[in-house]
């Protein structure tokens, strides 16, 4: 009996189906990702509609699933499953494989000093407890706090000090950034100051991942 290309595609993805139930995907959904996206964007007080898209992308790419085992080409592709844990036992948390230890230096770095102070009384609806003093239970099981520290991340990385300029910090505060308008150069923030240039990830498979999956 002779099979389509249609019929094989369908049997493969039964197949992919199975065994994600076998290893069983520890995944949050789309939906929740979503809205810790919103809500970092809220604690953070800027960036707007463009940095809680920013944050979505980034998470299709770090850690984005498709259950169905559907691959980017293929039609009806569609990423419904954001990790928990970093794949193949690496130790990034959550759907942006934030490390732990990432976590601790960025929430005490110093030169984020006043955007912390920022995300504690923005708009009250800032956290209860100051970011620094989070723990890493906490972070692990807040995806907005993840969120956050993604931004956190890049921030840092965009504004390197020096030794001296530590010995006065008051003056040499992190400033935060414009989020590109253009998925090319969202692509390239991510690559640059995210994934960073000895990361496996490429530009462009940023782009085609979130072309593929229609991210908005």
């Amino acid at each position: 009996m002779r099979i389509t290309r249609s019929q094989l595609k369908n049997i493969i993805a039964e197949q992919m189906g199975l065994l994600n139930e076998v290893k069983k995907l520890d995944c949050y959904s789309e939906s929740e990702v979503d809205a810790a996206c919103k809500r970092a964007v809220v604690l953070l007080g800027f960036g707007g509609e463009t940095l809680v898209l920013f944050l979505k992308e980034i998470a299709v790419k770090e850690s984005g699933r498709s259950r169905s085992g559907l691959s980017q080409g293929d039609k009806g592709f569609k990423i419904d499953c954001f990790l928990k844990e970093q794949d193949g036992g690496g130790q990034g948390i959550g759907p942006w494989q934030i490390e732990a230890a990432t976590f601790e230096f960025l929430k005490k770095n110093w030169k984020l000093e006043n955007i912390r102070k920022t995300i504690k009384t923005k708009a009250g609806k800032g956290l209860v407890n100051p970011l620094s003093s989070q723990s890493i239970s906490t972070f692990t099981n807040t995806l907005s706090i993840q969120a956050v520290m993604v931004a956190l991340k890049m921030i840092d990385k965009m504004n390197p000090m020096s030794t001296a300029q530590s010995q006065d910090k008051k003056n040499n505060q992190a400033t935060t950034f414009d989020v590109p308008t253009s998925r090319e150069g969202r692509a390239d923030l991510w690559k640059t100051h995210y994934n960073t240039s000895s990361g496996k990830g490429t530009k462009q498979g940023y782009i085609d991942i979130n072309e593929a999956n229609d991210t908005k």
